[in-house]
């Protein structure tokens, strides 16, 4: 005769420590609050870091839209807390175990204590300062910590899912009704290849980031206000990195030596890189490509020639900078030749990079300028003295393709830091 028992409440499933549940319900309810518990575990350090900071004065009085907002996902990191640590210790109860083994599903909550802790005492409650070495790698800090609590979220759920349970009653109750079967029954369980796949999925995770970040996609952000109006400070955005084929730079986390490119195409006019400083490779720079080898290139009186041809410059207003008390700087759409458009920023056109010398591109070389022509250390500055210069074809990294977040600058979870209107768009 099976032992059956009443089906669970939602209430008794989330909330209560007695009982047992199938494997099945743990593995995808247990995941399902886990994810939301990493989501909700960073928002809360956000507000807490806010509240800790004040949004201007460090140590300042705590607002109540951010005492409102620190309650709130505090009470949400509590609520999914709990009910990750029930469902753990009613699949343990199926095992026979005894509960105290659930405290293992606060293992998440200690990894990003952990990483929070680096945070406030690194970086003095900033996590750009406190993630620097990452962001100079090339790595989205944030991104990075956040892969930590999901992977030992993870981890926990396949060991405790992997035990097979037991069909009959044991000191904690009967089997779940999924797997209730009459004694001496083979015991129902999830196909072993779904468990090797889980392993594998483990295993494989930081290599296939690796690999991806190599050959398709890398994620960047900016620094510096030298492409303005095109990119700001605040934003994030997706390198490609099979645009122009791949070079010993196109690895940001480990070092290949050869020369050259492998499946190489050049880029356009007009395109926005990302490349390795020449007189610095361990450092990125993005600028738009508007010289190519052979061409002839020099800024008069403000527009750029060409070729011996002036660059169409078109007024298009003034620009309105989000942040900061500077003021609107007069803006112009520039196309090039080819037909590439883009709007740049020339706050005068009697500066010292305004009127230059005309500079021959050399072959496998491209010239580079930024969008912020009155702001920028591009190829119109040699070397020598802190610019760019040319930049050799193998050290460009890949093409900005789109922005996918977007900040004003402060923290991503300051209230109304978050430029919506520019997520998600492409990059011209």
């Amino acid at each position: 005769m099976s032992q059956d028992v009443p089906r669970l409440t939602w209430l008794a499933l989330y909330f209560s420590f007695q009982g047992r549940i199938s494997r099945r319900t743990y593995l995808w309810l247990g995941m399902l609050l886990m994810s939301f518990g990493t989501f909700a575990l960073y928002f809360a350090g956000g507000a807490m870091i806010s509240a800790w900071r004040g949004p201007a004065d460090p140590g300042g009085p705590l607002s109540a839209a951010g005492l409102a907002a620190l309650c709130f996902w505090m009470g949400l990191v509590l609520l999914l807390i709990w009910g990750n640590a029930a469902l753990t210790v009613k699949r343990l109860h199926d095992r026979g175990w005894t509960g105290w083994l659930g405290l293992l599903a606060l293992l998440p909550l200690i990894a990003f204590c952990f990483g929070l802790a680096l945070v406030v005492i690194w970086g003095d409650g900033d996590a750009a300062l406190a993630l620097k070495l990452l962001h100079d790698a090339g790595w989205s800090g944030w991104l990075v910590l956040a892969t930590l609590v999901p992977l030992v979220a993870l981890w926990i759920t396949l060991e405790t899912a992997c035990f097979l349970g037991s069909a009959g009653p044991n000191r904690y109750g009967a089997a779940a009704r999924r797997f209730s079967a009459a004694p001496g029954s083979a015991q129902p369980r999830i196909p072993m290849f779904l468990d090797s796949l889980f392993i594998l999925m483990i295993v494989l995770y930081f290599p296939f980031i690796l690999l991806f970040r190599s050959l398709v996609l890398e994620p960047f952000n900016i620094p510096s206000v030298s492409t303005a109006p095109t990119l700001l400070i605040g934003d994030y955005f997706f390198v490609s990195k099979f645009a122009y084929g791949y070079s010993k730079y196109s690895c940001s986390l480990c070092s290949i030596d050869f020369h050259g490119r492998a499946f190489e195409s050049w880029p356009e006019r007009g395109d926005l890189v990302v490349f390795r400083l020449p007189r610095d490779p361990s450092i990125d720079y993005i600028k738009r490509v508007v010289g190519l080898p052979g061409d002839q290139v020099q800024m008069v009186g403000g527009a750029l020639v060409l070729n011996g041809q002036t660059v169409t410059r078109e007024p298009a207003g003034t620009f309105a900078w989000p942040a900061g008390p500077v003021p609107p700087t007069a803006a112009f759409r520039e196309t090039l030749p080819g037909g590439a458009t883009y709007m740049i920023l020339q706050a005068g056109d009697s500066g010292p990079l305004d009127t230059t010398r005309t500079y021959l591109v050399p072959p496998g070389q491209v010239f580079v300028l930024g969008d912020n022509r009155t702001n920028s250390l591009d190829s119109r500055v040699p070397p020598a003295q802190g610019g760019v210069g040319f930049v050799p074809f193998e050290n460009l990294v890949g093409k900005a393709e789109y922005i996918w977040w977007s900040t004003t600058g402060g923290s991503w979870f300051q209230p109304g830091s978050t430029a919506l209107s520019r997520v998600f768009t492409a990059i011209r």
